[in-house]
């Protein structure tokens, strides 16, 4: 019998990656980060600054949301009302190296241990992935035999299925700390060929985040092959 490892290396799959974000949420106090600071710590380390950082009175801080800096395709993000810093980019490798870079020029430049003050990590992930049928006939086709969708068809007049799978832990609120969502379903403008494959994936321990996300092309794989039926 083929083991799922072999399967999902057998059956890799063409993706395009539309986003990927990587931020630590900082623990429920003043937000350590003032964004003039962080601006210019990251100007120095060859960051091209996206806003500008009016002269302060002593005391003043910084604060806001949205584009610190930019480096090539890697983008510094942050909310000081959210708490959150963070890397957005197209290119996963790219975007772990980058917020490991990030944390460190925090660290050294603005003496701030984001490790040590971090409450949560968070990754996102948006991707498209080329099918090998119909995603549209193979999301129908996996949960034909589902009793509660059937349950509701006398209710709509016609024969149902599911569109969209969204798997969540078991027993866990969308808002706590320990958090992960996988979101499936055919791509809108390209139903028969692709499917649309949203990740977020919420953590205490980044490392635990960093390598779920590092594995997340054959963890989508083995999911999509198991739906397809390809894997036993």
């Amino acid at each position: 019998m083929t083991s799922q490892t072999q399967c999902g290396e057998e059956s890799r799959r063409n993706k395009n990656y539309a986003n990927v974000r990587m931020t630590v949420t900082l623990a429920p106090v003043i937000f350590a980060l003032d964004f003039g600071d962080l601006a210019r710590a990251l100007k120095k380390n060859g960051y091209d600054l996206a806003l500008q950082v009016p002269p302060l009175a002593i005391g003043q801080r910084i604060g806001g949301s949205g584009i610190i800096a930019k480096k090539g395709n890697i983008t510094i993000v942050a909310d000081s009302e959210r708490r959150y810093v963070g890397v957005d980019g197209t290119s996963l490798p790219d975007v772990l190296s980058s917020f490991d870079e990030l944390t460190r020029i925090v660290k050294d430049d603005l003496w701030v241990d984001i490790r040590a003050k971090a409450a949560f990590y968070e990754a996102i992930v948006r991707m498209n992935v080329l099918g090998h049928v119909n995603p549209t006939e193979t999301v129908e086709s996996f949960f034909s035999n589902l009793d509660a969708v059937k349950a509701l068809e006398p209710i709509l007049g016609e024969p149902t299925s599911l569109f969209t799978i969204r798997l969540v832990p078991k027993g866990k609120l969308t808002g706590e700390q320990e958090w992960f969502e996988v979101k499936i379903e055919p791509d809108l403008a390209r139903p028969d060929s692709t499917y649309m494959v949203e990740v977020v994936y919420r953590k205490s321990d980044y490392e635990k985040v960093k390598d779920f996300v590092s594995a997340i092309d054959q963890k989508i794989d083995l999911v999509l092959d198991k739906m397809e039926q390809k894997c036993p």
